[in-house]
Formats: C-alpha cells, structure tokens, sequence
C-alpha cells in the first residue's frame, strides 16, 4: 500500500524524514530515491545517511544541529528518532526546486515526520572599526598610466633603429 505527500508549489522551511528499509539502502542515491517516491528530487537538498554514521551523536541532534530543524519542535519525537536503525533520507524544501510535486510513499519508504527549519532574520550590524566609517572625498582626475602598448612600441623603434646603424657599419659605411 502507498501514500501519497503533497508538496505545495514554492515549499519553503521544512525538512521530512523517510526511512529507508531496504537491504541495498547502503546504495541509494537521489536518482534511486526519486525513483521510488516516483518524484523530481534535487540532489541539493537531499541527503542519505546510515545512522551508524551518528553513532554517539543521534539522529535529533543532527537534525538540529545538521539540518536546521527547531530543537522545540522535535521534543516529542526525540526518542523515537534516536531509537531509529538503517538509512533515512532527509528531504529539505530545496529538494522540490519550489515546484509542486506529489510523492509516492510506498515500502521500503516509511514517512517519519516532518519539521520546520529555524530560519533566522538577517541582520545587519553595523562595522567593528571605526576605521572604515567616513566619506570618500573626490581627489580629482588622475593621470593615465602609460599605456604598456606605447612602451613597447617605442622599444620596436628604438632596437630597429641601432641593428639599422650596426647593419651599416658593418656593411662598410662610415
């Protein structure tokens, strides 16, 4: 039996976790796992993890701490999640390129659950130095460097211009 998971166009700030319960899981990539959930993943937003990988670490807080997920969110879940074996694959919103997309969630896929991404504000500060604070005044035209075109060309003449006079001395001209 399958289900099917709705991502809505322009899915923003989520990650969903899929376990893989499949013997081969060792071997699954983004193209296997679109496959199986008869999708169009992103492999930027994918990843396929054994969680013999997070040994002493746990699968909660590597998705605080790895994927971004509010730790808030994750309290009811932090057992079961930690108490996982095998591959899970972690799907954030990127995976989905912001369009919408149906998944088909059939064995050896197994949905887990789904949480939002802490997503800070951007900030601003201002700059440490006051060093770099002030205006920059106009200090009028400059210059042109020489042109290195010119240098060169003025090198041509000058060395044509000495095998010319070698040239006629040596030919007999005095």
């Amino acid at each position: 039996m399958s289900d099917l998971m709705q991502i809505p166009d322009g899915d923003y700030g989520l990650v969903r976790l899929f376990a893989i319960e499949a013997e081969d899981a060792d071997d699954w990539d983004t193209a296997r796992l679109s496959a199986e959930m008869q999708a169009d993943l992103l492999p930027l937003g994918v990843e396929i993890i054994g969680l013999r990988d997070l040994s002493g670490l746990g699968l909660a807080t590597y998705l605080v701490d790895g994927q971004g997920v509010d730790e808030a969110t994750l309290d009811e879940d932090r057992r079961v999640l930690d108490a996982l074996v095998g591959h899970v694959a972690i799907l954030r919103s990127t995976a989905f390129g912001g369009q919408a997309q149906e998944l088909t969630i059939a064995p050896p896929l197994r949905w887990i659950g789904s949480w939002p991404e802490v997503i800070e504000p951007v900030r601003f500060d201002p700059l440490p130095d006051t060093g770099v604070r002030g205006t920059l005044e106009h200090a009028g035209p400059t210059a042109p460097a020489p042109s290195t075109m010119r240098l060169l060309w003025l090198v041509l003449i000058t060395l044509g211009v000495v095998i010319v006079v070698v040239l006629v001395m040596a030919l007999g001209g005095k």
